[in-house]
């Protein structure tokens, strides 16, 4: 079978590393789409895919749009995939136009989110008419996440049944072998007496993008005031800032920078090592397509606290696996800090809770049968 991933760029196919290798182990003839990258020339080498680059403008840019659409579509006849899977909004956009053009090929997408969740105006309008017209135009297509099909059905951008979730959702599952504490044992000690912190204090990770999407004002905020209630509280922030794309107020930012109890350590290859070392995760994020950060984490045994939305209301069992607040509510995030900081018993149990979850739902062994298993019933060929 000959497939095509696609993103807009080849970080995105981070979270599918694992099921680009089951597909070559299955026999699959596996070529990546994306813009030019150091990442896609990684996952090349240590894969044995193929890799056709293409740039990509993350941003609607008309002519390069279409320029990128005329591409796809002459490569696209050019190596007659039997699937074209797509993800990221750009990547989906491109495909599904291109898609029109090339006879005989399955198209799919994966929704992994919606940017214009959280915009107002002409630009959120058009941007949801573009993933109708993906929904539209493709073969099949997928969220991952129950809620994120909730809503975009409740937005009147798909109809009901007209898009699936595989299994209990998340876009290509985690590495349950990675992401094991059992592999750090001195993950904690290590980076406690690098920080200059006591093993006693209580530390607060967030991993992702420093964005407004990602909730990260909020979190500061909050952190500042449970700081005050519980001095033992550290915040420790994993990832990069985007001034250009999203960036934060410049309060915040200083906060990051300045305050002696936040602990700014830019982005890290691995995350496992930080899971292993602290006490819970916390991500007040704005728009998610699921959250897989929170199930490494869990697969770590660290419960979260996340916003009610779609994506993490999949990822987060409010109560059992963690916490659940209401989106932009910096006190009711406040609190939920201080209870999880506070009550070691309640993060022990959802810890374990979140664990046992993890590696019994969200697995990349079990995703990636999965998602063979659908591309073998959409075309009719075995891998």
């Amino acid at each position: 079978m000959k497939i095509a991933r696609v993103v807009t760029v080849p970080e995105a196919f981070v979270h599918i590393r694992y099921l680009l290798k089951y597909l070559v182990i299955s026999g699959c003839d596996v070529t990546l789409v994306s813009s030019p990258g150091e990442y896609g020339e990684t996952l090349k080498n240590e894969n044995a895919c193929r890799m056709y680059e293409l740039n990509i403008a993350r941003e609607i840019n008309l002519i390069s749009d279409l320029i990128s659409v005329f591409k796809l579509i002459f490569y696209f006849r050019k190596e007659k995939f039997d699937i074209v899977h797509s993800s990221t909004p750009k990547a989906g956009l491109l495909c599904a136009v291109a898609g029109i053009f090339v006879p005989h090929t399955v198209f799919i997408h994966t929704f992994t989110g919606q940017r214009w969740a959280t915009l107002r105006g002409p630009l959120r309008a058009l941007l949801k008419f573009l993933d109708k017209l993906v929904i539209r135009l493709n073969s099949k297509c997928y969220a991952d996440s129950f809620s994120q099909i909730k809503f975009l059905e409740k937005e009147n951008v798909a109809a009901i049944g007209q898009i699936e979730c595989l299994h209990k959702g998340s876009y290509g599952g985690i590495d349950c072998e990675r992401f094991d504490a059992a592999r750090f044992p001195n993950a904690r000690e290590a980076l406690c007496e690098r920080l200059g912190l006591q093993q006693t204090d209580i530390l607060l990770l967030f991993v992702g993008r420093l964005t407004k999407d990602k909730g990260v004002e909020d979190l500061v905020a909050a952190f500042i005031k449970a700081n005050k209630f519980n001095s033992r509280i550290k915040l420790v922030l994993l990832g990069k800032f985007e001034p250009e794309l999203d960036p934060l107020n410049q309060i915040t930012v200083d906060l990051i920078h300045q305050h002696k109890d936040v602990f700014y350590e830019g982005f890290s290859s691995e995350p496992e090592r930080y899971f292993s070392a602290c006490d819970f995760l916390c991500l007040p994020s704005y728009r998610e397509g699921f959250g897989t950060v929170i199930i490494e984490a869990a697969s770590c045994g660290l419960p979260s606290i996340g916003t009610r939305i779609p994506g993490l209301e999949d990822a987060i069992v409010d109560g059992e696996t963690g916490l659940l607040v209401k989106l932009g509510e910096v006190d009711s995030l406040t609190e939920s800090i201080c209870r999880l900081a506070i009550d070691e018993t309640l993060r022990k149990k959802m810890a374990q809770l979140a664990q046992d979850r993890a590696k019994r739902d969200y697995s990349t062994q079990l995703l990636s049968k999965l998602q063979v298993d659908e591309y073998i019933k959409l075309t009719g060929r075995q891998a």
